[in-house]
């Protein structure tokens, strides 16, 4: 004998079969049916359809559970169904680091991280912005380290190496005994009253403005004067005449400057 289940819409005064209740005092149950005939004729079972009461009680159930799910979903994640603003999830970090949000939150549940990416983190060092602004004029020079120390309002000009502008005295030796190619041929001559040989100056315009020594003096170069080396006198010519502002350096690892000036052979 076979046997059909069927849901049937039945009215009753309390829970039904399953336990649930319509919203019009009609109810859902499991029903039986177990009107059959022989073994060799097919299973027929009477099925009543529900009442468009019920269809519209049971609608408004599960309408309503929804509902209510999602006020519980919203209240979760802290959203207010009436006054949003005060409720909603802040826009702001909550942690100010790793381990503090691996204790807020269990770190144990947490996955662990990439020993790779522990590498790179452990290896940051983060400098605080006056560090910064204090190590951000130190420079480097013959593999040392410079600072700037002072600044001068000089008056500039250039020359080369060659007879038209150091005449019979033209050998391609400064007066400190270092070749005119000394620093790739970019230095000065200066005054040694004013600027001893061996000091650093860099002189805007020249060079990139980068520190370059004082090797030569000059027979007018005096006080606050300055003659910039050229590779040729077309290229001194052009400079002509500039008063700039000239920033003096000096070496930043606590040690003497150690200028030797070399004996002319």
């Amino acid at each position: 004998m076979a046997t059909m289940r069927v849901l049937n819409c039945v009215s009753c005064d309390g829970e039904c079969g399953i336990g649930r209740k319509c919203m019009d005092g009609s109810h859902f149950s499991m029903r039986h049916d177990s009107r059959s005939t022989s073994s060799t004729s097919s299973t027929v079972s009477t099925t009543r359809l529900p009442t468009s009461a019920a269809i519209r009680g049971g609608t408004q159930w599960v309408g309503s559970l929804l509902a209510f799910g999602a006020m519980i979903g919203l209240a979760a994640l802290g959203v207010g169904t009436s006054r949003g603003a005060e409720s909603s999830i802040p826009l702001e970090p909550q942690y100010s680091d790793l381990s503090e949000f691996a204790r807020a939150n269990d770190a144990g549940n947490l996955p662990s991280p990439d020993p790779a990416t522990n590498a790179v983190a452990s290896s940051v060092v983060l400098i605080p912005m006056t560090t910064l602004a204090s190590t951000s004029k130190i420079r480097m020079y013959d593999g040392r380290p410079i600072r700037p120390v002072a600044t001068m309002r000089m008056k500039v000009t250039a020359y080369s190496p060659d007879a038209k502008s150091c005449g019979a005295s033209a050998d391609g030796i400064t007066a400190s005994g270092y070749s005119v190619q000394t620093n790739g041929g970019a230095l000065v001559a200066a005054d040694p009253k004013v600027l001893p040989l061996g000091s650093l100056v860099s002189v805007p315009g020249y060079d990139g403005g980068v520190p370059v020594p004082v090797l030569d003096v000059g027979g007018a170069i005096k006080g606050r004067r300055l003659d910039v080396l050229f590779t040729t006198h077309e290229i001194a010519r052009a400079w002509g005449v500039r008063t700039v502002d000239v920033v003096v350096w000096e070496y930043a690892d606590g040690k003497p400057n150690g200028f030797k000036r070399l004996r002319r052979s």
